[in-house]
């Protein structure tokens, strides 16, 4: 974490003050280098028949029962 802080790489106070203890953002190289990771996982995962899909954001009222999301 010291490193990232050096090199402007993470915001440790400001992901503390949205969503509480143990939150941070990403920022600058180090928001690349995670999408980077991911991209180089995903493309690995292809290459061996993996499908990726974009899912829907909104769910229907059933699958978030059938998931216990909703009681």
């Amino acid at each position: 974490m010291t490193l990232m802080k050096k090199h402007d790489m993470v915001d440790v106070e400001r992901g503390v003050k949205l969503a509480g203890a143990r939150s941070y953002f990403l920022k600058n190289d180090g928001m690349l280098l995670e999408q980077a990771v991911l991209q180089y996982a995903l493309a690995k995962m292809v290459k061996k028949g993996f499908i990726p899909l974009a899912v829907p954001n909104i769910v229907n009222t059933e699958c978030l029962t059938g998931t216990g999301y909703l009681p």
